[in-house]
C-alpha cells in the first residue's frame, strides 16, 4: 500500500483524528492509530506488530480508508469486503448519512445507494460522524426522509375493468383494511392518508371504488421490506393516450401540447411534496411507475410516435418528469402491454418501452406477455395485478 494512493484521495486531518479518539472504542481506536502511523511513515509490518494484528488486517483498514475516508473505519463488520457492493453496505453499516453541499445531492446519492445507510441510528455513531463531516457538508438522519413513489397512466394504473374481479373481496383479508404506514396523497383533503382499497386508492377521482391496482401489494411489500413509510402520489385516468388527443372533455391525454393530465398531475405532485416538507420531511423520489399504452396502440401514428413521446422529445414524458421533480435519475418503471390486447400496434408500444429502457440503468421495462386479463382482454384481473405488483416491487424495493 503506497501512501500516495490513500492520501491523494483523503487528506489526513490530525484534528479530526484527535476528535474521534476522544470517544472511540478500542477497535475503532486501533484502526485510527493504524492510519496515523501510516501517515507518519511507518510500514505495514511495523503497524501490525505495534497493534498486535495481522498485516492483512492493516491493509484492509488502509484500503477502506482509501475508499471511504475516516467514516469507513467507524463501523467495519467482519463480513465487509474491501469493495463491498451498495446493498452490502446498506445492510452492514449502522452509520449516519452525509454528502457534499445540497440536499439534492444527498438525496440522489441515498437513492442511488452510493453510500451506506440503515434505519437505526446510534447516537454515539451520530456524534462521531458529526466530527467526521468536513466543512461544507450536511448531516441528516434518514428517519427524516420520506420515500415517494409516483403511479401514473390510464385504467390499468388505476385498477380498471369490469368491476367483477379485481375488487377488494378478492384480496387477502389483511390487504382489505388500512395499510400500516402506506400513505396515498389525497388532493381533495390536501393530505397523505392511510391507503385503503375502496376508500382512497383511485385518484384523481374522489369516488369510493372497490377495484384495486398495483398500489396495494406494492405499497405494503415495499414498506415491510424497507421498514419505512411508503408515500404514493397516484394519478390515473382510463382511456387516455400519450399522444395528443383532440377531445376536450373529458381530459384525455398526457401530451404536453394539451396542458391536460400532466399539468393536473404536476399540481398534485407539488402539493404532496410541499405537504411532506411542511411536516419536516425530506421528500425523496424513489420511483415513477408508468402503466399506459393501450390507447396509443389503437392508432398507427400514435404508436409510431410513442418512443419520441415517452423519451426522446424535449417535452417527452420522461423529460417533463425530470423537470417537475428536478431529478433525471429516478427509477422509471415501464409496464408493457399484454400480447392478447385487441389493439393492433401493441408490439410498437412494447418496443418503444424496451428502447427507452436501454437508455439508462435507471429505466426498467416490465413484460406483461401472458399476464392474466379480465374477460375484456384489456384490464388485468386480480391475479394479473398480483403478478405485476410483484414485478414492480422487485424493481423498486432496494432503491
Amino acid at each position: 500500500m503506497k501512501k500516495e494512493n490513500i492520501f491523494s484521495v483523503h487528506k489526513f486531518d490530525i484534528k479530526r483524528y484527535q476528535n474521534l479518539q476522544k470517544n472511540a472504542t478500542s477497535a475503532i481506536s486501533s484502526r485510527l492509530d493504524a492510519i496515523k502511523m501510516f501517515n507518519d511513515g511507518k510500514t505495514v509490518s511495523f503497524i501490525a506488530d505495534q497493534l498486535g494484528v495481522k498485516e492483512n488486517t492493516v491493509n484492509t483498514w488502509l484500503n477502506i480508508y482509501q475508499n471511504e475516508g475516516f467514516f469507513g473505519l467507524v463501523n467495519i463488520t467482519s463480513s465487509q469486503s474491501l469493495n463491498p457492493n451498495p446493498q452490502q453496505l446498506r445492510r452492514q453499516n449502522n452509520i449516519e448519512i452525509y454528502l457534499p453541499y445540497s440536499k439534492v445531492q444527498i438525496l440522489k446519492a441515498i437513492r442511488d445507494n452510493n453510500i451506506p445507510t440503515t434505519h437505526t441510528i446510534n447516537d454515539d455513531v451520530y456524534d462521531l460522524l458529526a466530527d467526521l463531516a468536513p466543512t461544507g457538508y450536511n448531516l441528516i438522519s434518514d428517519h427524516n426522509i420520506a420515500s415517494v413513489y409516483i403511479l401514473i397512466g390510464q385504467s390499468n394504473a388505476n385498477g380498471g375493468g369490469l368491476n367483477g374481479d379485481n375488487i377488494s373481496s378478492n384480496l387477502p383479508q389483511a390487504l382489505q383494511g388500512p395499510l400500516y404506514q402506506v400513505y396515498t396523497w389525497n388532493n381533495w383533503t390536501s393530505s397523505f392518508e392511510i391507503l385503503q382499497v375502496g376508500v382512497n386508492n383511485r385518484f384523481p377521482t374522489n369516488i369510493p371504488d372497490s377495484r384495486f391496482g398495483t398500489e396495494i401489494r406494492t405499497g405494503i411489500r415495499v414498506r415491510s421490506y424497507r421498514k419505512e413509510p411508503f408515500y404514493l402520489v397516484k394519478y390515473a385516468v382510463g382511456g387516455t393516450s400519450l399522444a395528443p388527443d383532440n377531445r376536450v372533455n373529458p381530459k384525455s391525454d398526457w401530451s404536453p401540447n394539451a396542458g391536460e393530465l400532466f399539468d393536473d398531475f404536476s399540481v398534485q405532485y407539488r402539493n404532496a411534496i410541499n405537504n411532506l416538507t411542511s411536516l419536516g420531511k425530506i421528500p425523496l423520489l424513489k420511483g415513477v411507475i408508468w402503466i399506459q399504452g393501450e390507447a396509443d396502440a389503437q392508432n398507427l401514428n400514435d404508436a409510431n410516435a410513442y418512443y419520441n413521446n415517452l423519451y426522446l422529445n424535449a417535452d417527452s414524458l420522461f423529460n417533463r418528469l425530470a423537470r417537475l421533480t428536478a431529478d433525471s435519475y429516478f427509477q422509471f418503471i415501464l409496464s408493457g402491454l399484454n400480447n392478447t390486447v385487441p389493439f393492433p400496434y401493441f408490439n410498437k408500444i412494447n418496443q418503444a418501452m424496451i428502447n427507452t429502457a436501454t437508455q439508462s440503468p435507471n429505466i426498467h421495462y416490465i413484460s406483461n406477455i401472458g399476464t392474466s386479463l379480465q374477460a375484456d382482454n384489456v384490464h388485468y384481473d386480480a391475479e394479473g395485478f398480483k403478478r405485476l405488483s410483484n414485478k414492480i416491487y422487485n424493481l423498486i424495493k432496494d432503491f
